[in-house]
């Protein structure tokens, strides 16, 4: 049996079963009561009698009632303003907090502070699109590429504008590609004029370029 003596009491009472807040859970060898929710009220020494064949015995429990914590929301200072085409935005952190420590909790009221608004800070309505570079003319000896690069609305970029809507510099539309010499390919031959006076001849320089070098 569960007896309740109330705080700066000396007299203890059954406990109130009929009360939806307390429950009691006994399966002959062991008692459990839970009390959902824990007001002020319920505040005090619960005892617990038992009895069996060793005798009667009684148990002591003191609960106290703990107020809940004390919550607000903590709020940050608002980072600086982000501008867009239309208008800017800025953000801060927003949390629930206890009063005493700061520690993060749940169910702060009311609903929590905004944590971002639109800022007076526009940025700009356009910007430069690049397409893909061109493949290159030589596959060796100092080719170059070419790309489209064109203006467009940053809030819809299927829209084409006039370049000179493009306050920024625009990227490069050019560029060199495959910067080294190419392999030395002549025929077969060219390997019998090497130091001999063939090598002068302009038609065995037209073939043999690698082996006899350019005409002087």
């Amino acid at each position: 049996m569960w007896l309740f003596i109330a705080e700066g009491s000396t007299e203890a009472v059954p406990i109130n079963a009929s009360d939806p807040n307390i429950m009691i859970s006994d399966d002959g060898m062991n008692s459990v009561l839970m009390i959902n929710p824990f007001e002020e009220a319920y505040a005090g020494t619960y005892r617990c009698n038992t009895t069996n064949i060793a005798g009667t015995d009684a148990g002591d429990v003191n609960v106290v009632y703990k107020p809940p914590e004390e919550k607000e929301w903590l709020v940050s200072t608002w980072s600086k303003c982000f501008p867009n085409c239309h208008h800017g935005v800025r953000n801060r952190t927003v949390v629930c907090v206890t009063v005493s420590n700061h520690m993060v909790m749940d169910g702060c009221t009311p609903p929590p502070p905004p944590s971002e608004e639109q800022c007076t800070e526009r940025g700009p309505c356009t910007e430069w699109v690049p397409g893909n570079w061109s493949v290159c003319t030589k596959t060796c000896g100092i080719g170059y590429q070419v790309r489209r690069v064109t203006c467009r609305a940053t809030y819809d970029n299927t829209i084409e504008l006039n370049d000179s809507e493009c306050l920024t510099a625009r990227p490069p539309v050019f560029r060199y590609c495959n910067i080294h010499d190419c392999p030395c390919i002549e025929p077969a031959y060219c390997s019998y004029y090497v130091g001999t006076e063939m090598c002068w001849r302009t038609e065995v320089q037209r073939d043999c370029w690698c082996t006899c070098g350019p005409a002087p």
